[in-house]
């Protein structure tokens, strides 16, 4: 890093004082000790707590954590440094897995809390969370807010509290913001399953609109053409299908994108890790004004949505398996899709509309739906069934290429 030349200070020239060669060599070391020490720093993980939305005592807890190749404790650690210490039984990385070393945390190549994707979902920069190529881990899940230390966030005011880790290792404070103060717009989310059994519908209504109209400003989003995304975290028992969504394309006028690896579709809930979705508007929605309002973006997503097979259970028939809402993202531009090298923004101020569900016992942020189980006390008969069918396709097979 230091410049080419500093080699030329280590032999003194000819007509050079050797002292003088060495006062030279010293002012340039420090010159890239400087230069070193004074490099930009990065962010390497973010951790969010919000009640900015409209279901009171409940709180949507995030995570977002750069996962380097060659340390698989750092996302462990990193979530150490930046959680709540009464948040740590939310996510497993503590003792070590076998007892053979003193490390305190778990080996886990795949983190099964964290939803493991490339920072530049969106195949363009984006604010949010992370830029450029990077694998992030992100962990979300939902909380009572009497859960928290009361001198995080407090109970009767809605708030946005967020703490930062850089990339060397120093952690930020918590900084608490009321919810108007979070970004420039703010996104109102609806969303619900519709259908029944393993494969169903996901339909999510988003409304974006600015969270201070100032003077000069007013027009924003009337005058600039924006496309919208939505950012999904799949919990282990839910999935959609990216082939399916991409055929559908021409039609929903949505691409789906993920940063994830390859998610496999066959596989059961406990085989299965989470995963991000993405989905994104190809063109640009209109915006709308009811009487009485300022211009917004109106948009209903409709997703299919697949749940798997889950373990049989002795006592129940159906489980639930709950989504939490999406983040939210826009793309301002002149012209709609005219520069794709325009960044995208995240939305932190979303509030979200309690939609119900059909396993909501009290107010949630999420939706569940009721995804049916097999019995085990049927295990001994289904298994005797298909030993019977197997001999008996085996026979009917064997018998017709005797004749």
């Amino acid at each position: 890093m230091c410049p080419d030349f500093f080699q030329a200070t280590l032999p003194p020239p000819k007509n050079m004082p050797h002292h003088s060669a060495i006062h030279l060599s010293t002012i340039v070391l420090l010159w890239c000790f400087q230069f070193i020490s004074s490099s930009p720093r990065h962010i390497v993980g973010r951790f969010i707590l919000s009640t900015c939305h409209k279901v009171p005592g409940t709180t949507i807890v995030q995570s977002y954590i750069h996962l380097p190749e060659n340390d698989k404790f750092a996302w462990c650690k990193r979530l150490h440094q930046l959680s709540p210490p009464e948040l740590y039984k939310y996510f497993e990385c503590e003792d070590d897995i076998d007892g053979s070393t003193n490390h305190p945390y778990k080996i886990l190549t795949t983190p099964p809390l964290l939803a493991v994707f490339n920072a530049n979902i969106f195949n363009t920069p984006t604010e949010f969370p992370f830029q450029g190529n990077e694998r992030v881990g992100e962990m979300s899940f939902e909380i009572q807010t009497k859960q928290l230390n009361n001198n995080r966030i407090k109970q009767d005011t809605p708030q946005y509290v967020d703490r930062y880790l850089w990339s060397d290792g120093a952690v930020g404070e918590w900084q608490a913001s009321q919810c108007n103060e979070v970004g420039d717009h703010q996104a109102t989310v609806n969303f619900l399953v519709q259908g029944t059994g393993y494969h169903r519908t996901l339909v999510t209504n988003i409304q974006i609109q600015q969270q201070q109209l100032q003077k000069g400003i007013a027009n924003y989003i009337t005058a600039q053409q924006c496309n919208v995304a939505i950012a999904y975290t799949m919990e282990a028992g839910q999935y959609m299908d990216l082939d399916e969504l991409r055929e559908a394309q021409p039609y929903s006028l949505v691409t789906a994108t993920s940063g994830s690896w390859s998610i496999d579709v066959e596989k059961p809930a406990e085989q299965s890790t989470r995963h991000m979705v993405v989905l994104q508007t190809t063109t640009c929605p209109a915006t709308d004004r009811n009487k009485g309002e300022e211009e917004k973006i109106n948009y209903t997503f409709r997703t299919p949505v697949h749940f798997r097979y889950q373990r049989a259970s002795l006592d129940f028939t159906t489980l639930p398996s709950c989504i939490l809402p999406p983040q939210i993202f826009m793309q301002c531009q002149d012209s709609c899709g005219s520069d794709t090298t325009v960044k995208w923004q995240h939305v932190g101020n979303v509030m979200v509309e309690q939609a119900g569900g059909e396993t909501k016992a009290s107010p949630s942020v999420a939706v569940c739906s009721n995804v049916p189980v097999g019995n085990a006390n049927q295990g001994t008969f289904v298994s005797y069934v298909t030993a019977l069918s197997t001999f008996a396709g085996a026979g009917a097979i064997f018998y017709s290429m005797r004749k």
